[in-house]
């Protein structure tokens, strides 16, 4: 992802019947006694088994009404309707069917990435996610960073609310987090772990990206990966606004974004492109796309992914490349392995691309279903800065160990024909209106986070546990200190 790119998931026995070469005989008030025993054992079974289906047939119907309600605990959701009258008790209701839906989902990851009998419990979730159109599985990956960590609360609350709908394709969610150890999410996020490729990134380095393909071809290995026909693989500043409809894809086919940036045959970087691209094919085969947003079969991806990774690591050992391509080498790293895996790729431009807009270059959400806010929104007149919102700037920057503080966007001030960009471009009333809407789903996120634990990361009392649990492990501060030892020696030769 480029920091300021340009815009375009029982047999029973009667008494006295021989028993191998034993025969029991019991006398007929032992019989009549344990058969009352039985039938209410078999009475109390029947009743903890549509206990079970009613509480999950209650959260799928609950959550497809979901509004603009706050997802919160369930203790905050049992208080709430303790106190509210009728009026409010149906959101009550949906706000702890909401977190038994989050729970779900928790758990089925959880058994599927620590024992062997993991295999079982996916599939018995797999089963339970409703309807079949509910196939495609969102992961994004992290370094559980603070900077990508509030971006990932906020866009999993987004999911939540989105993934709800009677019409969404959406079915599960999954962070792969690239890292040395736990960070303070691992009880709010569904989320599986992985080792870095470079243990600093935890603390600090110059490309964490690099980490992703490996990652995610770990998390294939996995019985997760194998939940849902379908994956969507997204990255931590996506925000979703609308559902996600498309629930089939071709075999062979992925369905991504055109981004104007990644060009194989721009002469500026074709003779770099060039040697990573295997002869059979010609530059102009290597589709103008990233690894993200991507949606496709998961067994496509699984074709990608050791190519993706082979390719991530040439052009990271390649120092003309690494300089010309400069952070969206990873981008052009998975364009160039999708197009030798033989996929081909929808990118239909906004608003007919289904999956994302990049808010405020585009104009309308059209047919996407997320934002991607990469790009800051200021509103200038006459030069002058009248307001304006970066995710750089929020949560006191992108540096540091402690978790941010999760706030609203300011409200936008009504619209002015004079209002330009930061680069003098004029905000036309639908471009206006999109980044509107944006910062209204944001801030719903907001409050969703908000509603649970006070905002506090989940499982812990206090935003400094929380930040005890997001510090680096000391093997990554070893690794970070042998880096920069590294650095140092090599600058003075």
């Amino acid at each position: 992802m480029a920091p300021y790119p340009h815009p375009h998931g029982g047999l029973s026995r009667a008494p006295g019947v021989g028993m191998g070469s034993q025969t029991v005989r019991m006398s007929l008030p032992t019989v009549l006694g344990l058969g009352m025993l039985a039938a209410i054992l078999v009475l109390l079974l029947q009743r903890l088994h549509a206990d079970s289906t009613n509480t999950l047939r209650f959260s799928q119907r609950e959550l497809s009404r979901l509004d603009a309600e706050p997802f919160a605990s369930g203790s905050v959701a049992s208080s709430a309707l303790h106190n509210a009258g009728e009026a409010d008790k149906d959101s009550a209701r949906k706000v702890a069917a909401a977190d038994a839906e989050a729970a779900l989902n928790m758990k089925a990851i959880s058994s599927s990435s620590s024992s062997s009998s993991s295999s079982s419990s996916s599939q018995r979730r797999s089963s339970e996610d409703g309807p079949k159109k509910k196939t495609v599985h969102f992961v994004v990956t992290s370094n559980g960073n603070r900077y990508m960590n509030w971006q990932t609360r906020v866009l999993y609350r987004s999911f939540l609310r989105q993934a709800v709908a009677e019409n969404s394709a959406l079915a599960a969610f999954t962070r792969i987090l690239h890292r040395t150890s736990d960070d303070e999410l691992m009880q709010e996020i569904p989320t599986v772990r992985f080792d870095p490729l470079q243990p600093d990134c935890d603390v600090w380095c110059s490309y964490p990206v690099a980490d992703r393909a490996d990652a995610i071809a770990r998390w294939l290995e996995t019985d997760d990966a194998k939940r849902h026909e379908y994956v969507l693989v997204g990255e931590t500043d996506y925000l979703f606004m609308k559902p996600l409809t498309v629930s089939s894809l071709p075999p062979a086919t992925s369905m991504g974004f055109p981004f104007g940036y990644i060009v194989p045959a721009h002469e500026s970087v074709r003779d770099v492109v060039r040697r990573h691209v295997d002869d059979k094919y010609r530059l102009e085969d290597v589709p103008q796309t990233g690894n993200a947003p991507q949606l496709l079969r998961t067994s496509d991806l699984a074709k990608v992914v050791p190519l993706w990774v082979q390719k991530t690591r040439d052009i990271d050992l390649d120092d003309a490349a690494r300089e010309k391509l400069g952070w969206v080498r990873e981008m052009y790293a998975y364009s160039i392995a999708s197009a030798e895996a033989g996929l081909s790729h929808d990118l239909l431009v906004p608003p007919r691309n289904r999956l994302m807009v990049q808010p405020p270059a585009d104009e309308a959400l059209g047919d996407a279903c997320f934002a991607h806010y990469t790009w800051g929104g200021f509103l200038h007149v006459d030069g002058k800065k009248v307001w304006g919102w970066d995710k750089r700037e929020y949560g006191n920057g992108q540096y540091g160990d402690e978790p941010a503080r999760m706030v609203e966007i300011p409200a936008m001030p009504p619209y002015d024909a004079k209002f330009t960009t930061q680069d003098n471009v004029p905000w036309t009333r639908a471009k206006y209106e999109l980044y509107e809407e944006f910062t209204r789903h944001f801030n719903l996120a907001v409050r969703d986070v908000n509603a649970v634990n006070n905002g506090i990361p989940t499982g812990f009392a206090t935003w400094q546990e929380a930040a005890q649990a997001a510090r680096p492990s000391e093997r990554a501060k070893l690794a970070r200190m042998r880096v920069e030892e590294a650095e140092r020696a090599k600058a003075g030769r």
